[in-house]
């Protein structure tokens, strides 16, 4: 009897130690995402670089329709206003893991002020698939004159 709880427990904490693990490697993983500018200040009719590097073990893919939005800082950031996307909203670049990507994008008509970037993400996923936004990610701040 004295033994059978021991295993019980055993198994027990075996279990709570597998269930962590699993949640570390599948969910924390999904979370290293870095998106950084290649300046901390633009003209207005500037270009911006940015790298987006994949630090984790998953496939990490961006929309189609809007893979980022600009939002600009008042007391929090708040984005700018889209329009709604006419096409079909697939998974159109994707970063693997442990790799990086770099993009140039060329600044729109965008107020003076603070600025960063919103990265709608799917986690896990394939390029061409339906897109869905499991995450969010953000550049630094950077400045528009």
């Amino acid at each position: 009897m004295k033994n059978n709880k021991i295993l019980i427990g055993i198994a027990l904490l075996a279990a709570v130690i597998l269930s962590l693990l699993w949640r570390w490697y599948f969910d924390a993983g999904a979370q290293k995402l870095s998106v950084s500018t290649d300046k901390t200040e633009y003209n207005s009719d500037g270009v911006l670089k940015i790298v987006v590097q994949n630090n984790s073990r998953r496939n990490i893919c961006f929309s189609s329709c809007y893979p980022y939005y600009f939002e600009k800082k008042n007391s929090n950031f708040e984005p700018y206003s889209y329009r709604t996307c006419q096409a079909p909203n697939l998974n159109q670049v994707c970063v693997e893991p442990n790799q990086s990507k770099f993009f140039e994008i060329a600044l729109p008509s965008l107020e003076a002020g603070f600025h960063r970037l919103a990265i709608p993400a799917c986690v896990g996923c394939k390029i061409k698939n339906n897109f869905r936004e499991d995450k969010k990610f953000y550049s630094n701040g950077f400045a528009v004159k």
